[in-house]
């Protein structure tokens, strides 16, 4: 599948909590000799800039020893030596800093309460909290999604696809419209690797020898393919309906995990991208995910308090580059 083409793989941990303090960006660097490290923030919004400084405290010489020794001036280091300092700052548009780290850890732009995994000069991956829209919705309250924060920091950043507001996990957005229809047409000629993990009520029947007849099954993957419909009387629902329903197929299969009474952790591999897809399937399957307040029963929706959905994997070819980039966002369930 990669041929020649790099790969580039980056994992991340869900165990990171963002410091306090309200930011844009971030540009950290070497100010003082001394000891310690001084993390200037620097706010752009219309022209006025706003600079805050965070001095940290680790290591600092009492002052007594501060007067008697001479301060040794450090070498200078390039952000390049730690990758967690290495900024690409080749975005400052209209008077706005726009900040990527580099290195497999968490990226977090405070004041946007955006989870930036990966960004480039032609599109950025995300990682979208559960119950934020991906998409503006209807009426003053539902305008706060995450493409419109994503266009605070890149202003050229559109939607290639979506997750439901309930579900947690990675999603791709482009740089400009160029790259928009190459991502689109990734996703249309299913190009994009995804898989999520869910937890599903009960316990789902694992494949036997005896219907293995391919290496998708040997590996333990399921097939359920259904034809699926919007519900319009009963929006935003949707339902199996065999005599208008567009195809669906999902590939399933057991994750070992943590065990929960009561429950089965699950992958789900989408084939095709219907609205509600993954929910849907794993309902008619007679085990409904955790928290889904939409098919499942009441009972079954009360044993969490969210919808146990999360996009975990995310691959395709880079649109420009051509190369293969995975990343993979820790379940946070």
């Amino acid at each position: 599948m990669m041929g020649q083409a790099k790969e580039r793989f980056i994992r991340t941990s869900s165990t990171f909590t963002p410091p306090i303090g309200t930011v844009r960006a971030v540009f950290i660097s070497r100010l003082k000799p001394a000891n310690s490290w001084k993390r200037t923030v620097r706010s752009f919004s219309k022209g006025t800039q706003m600079l805050t400084s965070v001095q940290s405290s680790s290591n600092r010489p009492s002052r007594a020893a501060s007067q008697s020794a001479k301060p040794t001036p450090s070498p200078k280091r390039s952000g390049s030596e730690n990758p967690r300092l290495s900024l690409d700052l080749t975005h400052l548009q209209n008077s706005k800093v726009f900040a990527t780290f580099h290195g497999p850890f968490w990226r977090y732009l405070w004041g946007m309460n955006l989870d930036v995994v990966y960004s480039d000069a032609h599109l950025a991956v995300l990682n979208k909290p559960s119950g934020l829209l991906s998409v503006p919705g209807r009426g003053d309250d539902k305008q706060d999604c995450l493409i419109s924060r994503a266009q605070r920091i890149w202003p050229d950043a559109l939607t290639v696809h979506r997750l439901d507001m309930a579900t947690s996990g990675l999603v791709v957005v482009a740089r400009g419209p160029a790259v928009q229809r190459m991502l689109s047409q990734a996703f249309a000629e299913r190009k994009v690797h995804k898989i999520y993990e869910a937890v599903v009520d009960g316990s789902p029947p694992e494949v036997t020898p005896k219907h293995v007849s391919d290496p998708a099954s040997a590996e333990g993957w399921q097939d359920i393919q259904l034809p699926l419909l919007i519900d319009w009387p009963n929006r935003p629902k949707s339902k199996v309906d065999w005599a208008h329903g567009k195809p669906s197929h999902t590939q399933w299969r057991r994750k070992a995990g943590p065990v929960i009474e009561g429950a089965t952790r699950v992958e789900l591999h989408p084939i095709t991208g219907r609205t509600h897809q993954l929910r849907l399937h794993m309902m008619a399957l007679g085990h409904a995910i955790w928290g889904d307040a939409l098919y499942a029963s009441p009972e079954v929706c009360a044993r969490a308090p969210r919808l146990l959905l999360h996009a975990r994997q995310l691959q395709f070819h880079h649109p420009l580059t051509q190369e293969w980039l995975s990343f993979e966002m820790a379940v946070p369930f």
